[in-house]
């Protein structure tokens, strides 16, 4: 998948791009429009705020978050290294 092509994606490193036919899941953080609650196909982990959230998303459902109004951006989170 092209994570270039879908707008309401935040920064994402080339090392992020995957096969469109995976199963692969992301963790992420979903900035919503005013009014609108959390699309059924993003499985909500905490709640942040009214209009954010973390959740989970699979790879294919990324093409419906770009076309869903209730979504203002969405931002995938990547594992940090461990500090000694």
């Amino acid at each position: 998948m092209d994570f270039s092509k879908l707008q309401k994606l935040e920064s994402v490193s080339a090392a992020m791009q995957f096969d469109s036919g995976s199963q692969q899941r992301f963790k992420i953080l979903v900035k919503l429009n005013k009014g609108h609650s959390a699309p059924d196909y993003i499985q909500e982990r905490a709640r942040i705020s009214s209009d954010m959230l973390s959740g989970e998303i699979d790879a294919g459902d990324l093409h419906r978050a770009e076309n869903d109004p209730a979504v203002e951006s969405i931002s995938i989170s990547k594992a940090l290294p461990v500090i000694d």
